[in-house]
């Protein structure tokens, strides 16, 4: 297969890396693999690629750490789901995992990826394109000022599911997969739960791994502060987990206001570190500290603040925006019933 070393620059006159076209002389291969860099490989996507990226379903993709360790993972949604925004760049959405990350991480270390497509179902062809991969949560990717309304349409319907992020495929290289050797496929009918935290449905302990040793331990992690909040009272440890995995970090310098009394609350924060003063009007009503908590209700409810909130010092949260939230809520529909009886409880009280 074609490859690239660090520092891959498309322009280059000669496609491949050092290592392959070294073994092409020594095999005897190099007039036959020039063929093929000369008749079925281009740096870019021309309009039959982007049109058969369109027409799939399933996709690898293969990244390596900043150490070169190497994974391949396996990628689905509804037809349509990975598109080709123009000739120069592909997008694809990230689903609800296993909460692994591992092609993300890698990606973050090594931006080089490579993505296969095939298409089992119809001309047995496949399709490899690499590139450099960045990944754009959903607020960034509405910011991209390079992606056409059209390619917008394209994106949010191709997602179908909750995309919780997207990763974008600037192409180095994009070339055909020998038809050959891939089967063709009868497709059968199968129910998918996307999104899914049933272990079950996910194919339980499939290789019987949970009861064989390992060679790597740690620690029970603390519990999340999240659990202190009164909304989320009588959450099962795997729901706490699921708004944990949404939540992120953030930090305040002191006179920074937490919330504004009066504007609509964006986001839950549990404070961490720090201390921060609690003002209804001009008149100060409490001071708040690591383990308090601001602005839960407004993950359930569009009700502006009842007070702001200022730091006193520099402070650290954690975060859950309400429209993270809201989104969670739909896919995992036991939280909303959690939710939904800690507000009765704190009503009738």
């Amino acid at each position: 297969m074609p490859g690239r070393t660090p520092g891959y620059d498309p322009r280059m006159t000669i496609p491949g890396s050092a290592g392959e076209r070294a073994l092409q002389e020594r095999l005897g291969t190099a007039r036959r693999a020039r063929g093929f860099y000369e008749n079925q490989m281009l740096d870019r996507l021309n309009p039959a690629m982007r049109e058969f990226i369109g027409r799939q379903e399933m996709m690898w993709v293969a990244t390596a750490d900043a150490h070169g360790d190497c994974d391949c993972s396996f990628r689905a949604g509804p037809i349509g789901f990975v598109r080709a925004i123009d000739e120069r760049r592909v997008a694809y959405p990230e689903y609800r995992g296993n909460g692994v990350l591992a092609s993300l991480g890698n990606i973050t270390e090594n931006a080089h990826v490579g993505l296969l497509f095939l298409d089992f179902f119809g001309s047995t062809v496949g399709l490899h394109v690499n590139g450099r991969a960045r990944a754009l949560e959903n607020p960034e990717l509405l910011r991209e000022p390079t992606v056409g309304d059209e390619a917008w349409v394209a994106l949010f319907a191709a997602g179908g599911q909750y995309a919780e992020r997207w990763v974008v495929v600037d192409v180095d290289e994009a070339y055909i997969h020998c038809a050959k050797h891939v089967p063709l496929l009868a497709k059968r009918e199968k129910h998918i739960d996307w999104g899914t935290d049933d272990v079950q449905k996910k194919g339980g302990d499939a290789f019987g791994a949970k009861a064989e040793p390992r060679p790597w331990t740690w620690a029970a992690p603390a519990p999340t502060p999240l659990r202190a909040a009164p909304l989320l009272e009588g959450c099962t440890d795997e729901e706490i987990r699921a708004v944990a995995e949404i939540a992120v970090e953030v930090s305040f310098v002191a006179g920074e206001e937490l919330v504004r009394q009066g504007e609509p609350v964006a986001r839950f924060l549990v404070l961490l570190a720090g201390r921060a003063e609690v003002r209804k009007g001009k008149n100060a009503v409490n001071v708040i500290g690591a383990g308090d908590f601001v602005g839960e209700i407004g993950l359930v409810s569009r009700s502006p603040a009842t007070a702001t909130v200022t730091a006193l010092e520099p402070v650290q949260a954690l975060a859950v925006t309400t429209l993270a939230f809201r989104a969670l809520l739909r896919r995992v529909p036991s939280l909303t019933d959690r939710v939904l009886e800690a507000l009765a409880a704190r009503t009738a009280r």
